[in-house]
């Protein structure tokens, strides 16, 4: 629930300076995909397409749509000639067109609206209107008309009817969700809520990177969002960059499979929200919202501490305190819009903001005693404790102040009598009130404005700043803020050649700029820890300071032509990314003081500083062209064909000598048959005349590769590198004045280190960057029926190869794990050198060489489902849409970065084909049903039971979906893989399962391999035993999701255009505990399972469950002044 904002083969080279060999992936189990298919389409493709169309130009996504179809005379024959008129009433827009000899009419680029009249004259028949047409963004509004004979002085005026629902010419999987939808459905949707009511469509999961949703078998950075139809993506996260207000969106519209030739760049779902404009009237909103947590229901974290706190006496109204952070939420702002110049020139604007309020009840730490301190300066002098390192104590750590806790640390030499210092906790909540306050703002300008008939242009200027400073420290100074500011432009020009020709042209300007303010003890003394105290003595952290700014520049041209049976689109799409980021860890300084001895007597302290660049200035150029035909060979049947290129550069060759993949050619093949029958008998039924449409179709579509794999690879020596000093010893190093001077990259050889036992992080190495695809087929069939219903069923599937995941090419394991079970390790022995590391044997492939982690295209899924939808339009009230999806999502791996989530990194090195496996985005059900019925009301004579019993409205998302898969992990290092730069390499192998055994009892293994405890459940092999665990990836799943958000609404009619609407929001309506999210999972084989004894994240009940926090029900109240 969201309520609110919401190519080559099998070898290379894995070094710059060629001292590590090649080494043979096939024997590790890491593949790339082949391109024998996709080069022979694309060859095809452009034998067929290119002979129709030369050099034009065109491009990106469009914000407009088309209006099309034939019109014909009584007997069904063609009518050349005739005259159709087609205007948007709200503007005054006015486009005029000839049907050629086929009778076919189209009119390309037209701004989208619901009020559309289309006008067919032609001598010897009636005139025909037909009203209340609508135009979707990039969608064709198919509208036959069949003239009667008689004088043209005579009119048929026909108001438009269900059957433009249907979607007669296009290939694609696609959704529109319009304005009334958006303003009515429960939560502030502006889109991960609006896209999750699609088929196909899932949620993310919490700390999986990417955006909120995935979408048909692609990864959750595999969407390319767009506002406007410009770009609206950041490059560096893939994620989208800015949202609107729900007030302010006219459409939004998914697509989930078999793109067009015109949508491209990005492989999962393309996202367009599509902004209001201004009409010939006046017209605006004006909202506010609070969504305190006041009224809501206690989480489950909540629920504990709450008890907790009754247990330790404190009164119903504290404890309740204590458990829920008082938290206040404003959100307001208007929209307004309406004619600068009537029929010429509009306006629309919109202002909100978000005012987040809250009191935080704890942030606590571990804490010396004032008993300690005490201790500490009485045997100073015995013990040798420097009088400047006890005040540096005292005058920087607080002492505790919550004695719940305790323990002791021994601060007396090795052979002496111990001397204790007590520590328990300190909660800063305690001693003052901890306001926390975030703000954020946002405005949006547009401006739409038509030079005559033939020109039109459309500006939109978009602003949004955030403040948060970071949520209180348990030591004041700590909090590490963000604030964000993201500005867009847009410009879009169109121009009528002819009716048959049409050109627009776009550019749009995005900037986004991220700091993080530190707080001032973050910023006096930088990183500071010692160790042993539990966390007591710790300042600042080493991931800061950093920032980023970016700016995108796009430009965008396409040119649409329509001549006999064909409709031609072509032309081409340029951005230029300036990605300018600071970032690299302990770039600042780190001092850390093994323990509290050794730091009392100023002894054995360690300096850590990143030496070198972490400014990273990027630049990067994205191209993509496409030639498109919408053939339509009959009246009812309609071919798209297309074929997009696609190409990214690599901006530093993203420091590892890689080059961008030029090949990436993506064709594009579908059809659209309605066929036409008798209304009568089975074919009649089945087709409802003309009611029913056939699609299907296949795409190859590529994904970019997003930019924060830079910050991975730009840290490796000589351009950085981490720089220790230590032991040092009376240097008063916890003062920062006495810190050593930052060191170079230099420094480090100087001091005896050896840059090829460093570790080295690279991407896409010597090599051309193996850009991922998929292949995408869909076959669907829509059928419209009842007048206001739509029901569509169908296959859609893919095929993805060339994701990016890392593996580690220096592979090495403890000599003791090979000798324990050699043959595990036979595959890859031949490739590994017997030495040492740290004193212990090892078999490492190249001995002269430290850790060399690479990133490219090595993971793969596959995605296969069943969708259903039904839809009703508005009518008698009532409009809905539901949504049902059964498929199989299976992969390699579900992310480059993600950790366990993800499993980027192998669980066997010797054997990733094991990964394959539930992906994290798998569901093998989602139902979700959204509705919004105005509840009749009361038509007798009282004015005052009119206004009080009518204009009530009820509305709602339903939601139920299958829970998240997950694995278990061996929290042993089984295989005794040597420990990488990433310490998840040594730890994301999985433990084994006995079918027939207690769930609730874990056992190691003995000598032989085998279960200590033939009756537990879980077995985990030890350390170095070199066996692979028998569980595969994302066995397991968690409960599923049964979530009900409503809303109801009354509202009070003030004139005909003017109404008040008061809204009580509810989410999870019924407060069911959703376990959904699993937390990471490790055993070991003293994991206690049990009703009384749960260990950590493993409950005896829910497995893996126990340790998420699932909300409660909440809710939120809105009033609008809509007029």
């Amino acid at each position: 629930m969201n309520r609110r904002k919401e190519n080559g083969g099998f070898r290379h080279a894995t070094c710059l300076k060629g001292s590590c060999g090649c080494f043979p992936l096939k024997a590790i189990g890491l593949r790339e995909g082949g391109g024998t298919m996709r080069r022979l389409a694309a060859l095809a493709l452009i034998a067929s397409l290119f002979w129709t169309f030369g050099a034009s130009i065109a491009g990106a996504q469009t914000i407009l749509g088309s209006i099309s179809g034939v019109v014909t005379d009584p007997r069904g024959d063609p009518i050349q000639g005739a005259t159709v008129t087609i205007k948007n009433e709200d503007t005054g827009l006015t486009r005029v067109l000839t049907t050629n000899e086929t009778g076919f009419y189209r009119a390309d680029s037209l701004p989208i609206g619901e009020n559309y009249t289309i006008t067919v004259e032609h001598p010897g028949f009636k005139k025909e209107v037909r009203t209340k047409i609508a135009v979707r963004a990039v969608a064709i509004t198919r509208v036959d008309v069949q003239l009667q004979v008689g004088e043209i002085a005579e009119v048929v005026e026909v108001t438009a009817t269900a059957a433009e629902l249907l979607e007669r010419t296009e290939a694609r999987v696609a959704k529109s969700i319009q304005s009334r939808q958006v303003f009515e459905l429960p939560g502030r949707n502006t889109l991960t809520g609006l896209a999750l009511l699609v088929p196909g469509t899932v949620p993310n999961v919490p700390g999986m990177p990417g955006s909120g949703f995935a979408t048909s078998g692609g990864r959750s950075r595999s969407n390319n969002f767009n506002l406007d139809g410009s770009n609206n993506n950041d490059d560096s996260l893939s994620i989208p960059r800015q949202t609107v207000p729900p007030e302010a969106i006219a459409e939004f519209q998914i697509v989930t499979n078999n793109f067009n030739a015109e949508q491209g760049r990005n492989s999962g779902a393309v996202v367009n929200v599509i902004t209001k404009s201004g009409t010939n009237e006046y017209h605006g909103t004006l909202h506010w919202t609070w969504a305190g947590n006041g009224l809501n229901a206690l989480t489950l974290q909540q629920e504990r501490v709450y008890r907790g706190a009754l247990q330790q006496g404190l009164p119903k109204h504290q404890a309740l305190r204590s458990a829920k952070n008082p938290t206040v939420d404003n959100l307001g702002g208007f929209t307004i819009g309406g004619p600068v110049i009537r029929e010429k020139t509009f306006f629309f604007g919109s202002y909100d903001f978000d005012r987040f309020r809250s009191t935080i009840g704890s942030a606590a730490r571990n804490a010396i005693t004032r008993e300690g301190l005490d201790l500490i300066r009485a045997n100073a002098a015995a013990q040798g404790f420097k009088t400047e390192a006890i005040d540096f104590l005292a005058n920087t750590f607080p002492v505790a102040n919550d004695f719940s806790t305790r323990f002791n640390v021994n601060v007396a030499a090795p052979g002496q009598p111990p001397l204790l210092i007590p520590f328990a906790r300190f909660n800063r909540g305690a001693v003052e009130t901890l306001k926390y306050d975030t703000n954020f703002h946002r405005f949006l300008a547009r401006l739409d404005h038509r030079f005559g008939e033939k020109d039109q242009l459309f500006g939109r200027y978009l602003f949004d700043d955030s403040d948060d400073p970071g949520t209180p420290a348990s030591l004041r100074g700590q909090e590490i803020g963000t604030a964000v500011r993201n500005q867009s432009l847009t410009l879009v020009h169109t121009h009528v050649f002819s009716p048959r020709a049409v050109n627009e042209f776009r550019f749009a300007y995005n900037r986004r700029a991220i700091t993080f303010p530190l707080g001032e003890t973050v910023r006096r003394f930088g990183a500071f820890s010692i160790g042993g105290v539990g966390g007591a003595f710790t300042l600042g952290n080493i991931n800061f300071p950093q920032f980023r700014t970016d700016n995108i520049y796009q430009y965008a041209n396409k040119y649409t032509f329509t001549f006999g049976r064909h409709s031609l689109r072509a032309g081409v799409d340029i951005r230029r990314v300036q990605l300018n980021s600071f970032f690299a860890p302990i770039v600042d300084g780190q001092v850390t003081y093994p323990n509290l001895r050794a730091f009392l007597r100023d002894e054995n302290a360690t300096f850590n500083q990143y030496a070198g660049e972490a400014y990273v200035p990027s630049r990067l150029t994205e191209l993509g062209a496409f030639l498109q035909d919408d053939l339509r060979l009959t009246p009812n049947l309609t071919l798209n064909l297309g074929l997009r290129y696609e190409y990214t550069g690599t901006p530093f060759n993203y420091f590892s000598n890689a080059k961008p993949d030029i090949n990436n050619w993506g064709p594009r093949f579908g059809f659209a048959w309605n066929p036409k029958t008798e209304r009568t008998g089975f074919w009649g039924w089945l087709t409802g005349g003309d009611k029913l449409v056939i699609r299907g179709g296949y795409s190859l579509t590529y994904d970019q590769i997003f930019q924060n794999v830079l910050l991975n690879t730009s840290r490796n020596y000589p351009r950085g590198v981490q720089v220790a000093l230590g032991p040092i010893s009376g240097q008063r190093l916890f003062l920062r004045s006495n810190w050593p001077s930052p060191p170079t990259p230099q420094d480090f050889v100087r001091l005896g280190g050896n840059p090829d036992l460093l570790p080295y992080r690279y991407f896409s190495l010597n090599k051309r960057v193996s850009q991922p695809y998929t292949n995408q087929y869909s076959l669907t069939l829509q059928r419209q029926f009842l007048g206001d219903y739509v029901f569509s069923v169908g296959y859609v599937g893919t095929r993805a190869l060339k994701l990016i995941r890392e593996y580690e090419t220096n592979i090495g394991f403890f000599k003791a794990a090979v000798d324990r079970n050699p043959s595990v390790y036979q595959s890859v022995l031949p490739f590994l050198q017997l030495t040492t590391r740290g004193g212990q044997p090892v078999y490492l492939r190249d001995p002269a060489r430290g850790s060399i982690l690479v990133g490219d295209g090595h993971a793969q899924s596959w995605y296969n489902s069943l969708q259903v939808s039904v839809d009703k339009r508005l009518s008698r009230g009532l409009q809905f849409g539901a949504a049902y999806t059964y498929s199989s999502y299976i992969s390699t791996s579900d992310d480059i970065l993600g950790a366990w989530l993800a499993q980027t990194l192998p669980a066997n090195p010797i054997n990733a084909r094991l990964d394959r496996g539930r992906s994290i985005y798998d569901r093998p059900h989602r139902f979700v049903i959204n509705y919004v019925w105005d509840i009749p009301g009361y038509k007798g004579e009282s004015g005052f039971l009119r206004q009080t019993l009518s204009g009530w409205r009820l509305s709602g998302i339903t939601t139920f979906q299958s829970g998240t898969p997950y694995s278990v992990f061996n929290n042993n290092n089984a295989l005794g893989i040597l420990p990488g730069q990433i310490t998840t390499i040594a730890f994301s192998q999985r433990v084994s399962i006995n079918p027939g055994g207690d769930p609730l009892l874990v056992t190691g293994v003995g000598p032989d391999g085998r279960p200590l405890n033939p009756n537990a459940y879980w077995v985990v092999p030890g350390t170095n035993s070199g066996i692979v665990g028998n569980s595969g990836r994302n066995r397991f799943r968690t409960e599923g999701v049964n979530n009900f958000d409503m809303a109801l609404v009354k509202e009070i009619r003030i004139t005909e255009s003017h109404n008040l609407q008061i809204r009580w929001e509810v989410f999870n309506a019924f407060n069911h505990r959703q376990f959904i999210y699993p937390p990471p999972n490790f055993l070991s084989e003293t994991t206690l399972l049990g009703p009384t004894q749960p260990d950590l994240n493993l409950g005896w009940s829910h497995l893996g469950l126990t340790g998420a926090t699932p909300g409660g029900r909440s809710m939120i109240f809105t009033v609008r002044y809509n007029f």
